[in-house]
């Protein structure tokens, strides 16, 4: 079965900056998201391009309860979602700025 081309993922936003930072803070970010378009969205991963880490991936469910997102489930258009990303700055020498992409 091919999955519907006619899926999309709308970010409100599609990087966060942190400003200063203090070496050794984690610091943390949440990214809404929304499926829209006709078809379902199926998202098979998630990983950083940055030195961040990905902590969760959840969706809301029609009941209005969050919950942990299933890799390759497909997410019916209108879901909401959130992204959250940490960015451990412990090791990072000499940092100005901090940003997740």
């Amino acid at each position: 079965s091919s999955l519907p081309q006619n899926a999309r993922l709308e970010i409100d936003t599609t990087d966060h900056d942190f400003g200063t930072a203090v070496e050794g803070e984690v610091l943390v970010h949440t990214f809404a998201m929304k499926s829209s378009g006709e078809g379902p969205l199926v998202i098979s991963t998630a990983k950083p391009t940055c030195g961040c880490t990905v902590s969760k991936l959840e969706v809301k469910s029609v009941e209005g309860q969050w919950g942990m997102y299933e890799f390759g489930s497909e997410i019916p258009p209108g879901t909401e979602m959130r992204l959250t990303a940490e960015l451990d700055t412990k090791n990072k020498k000499n940092l100005a700025s901090s940003r997740i992409n």
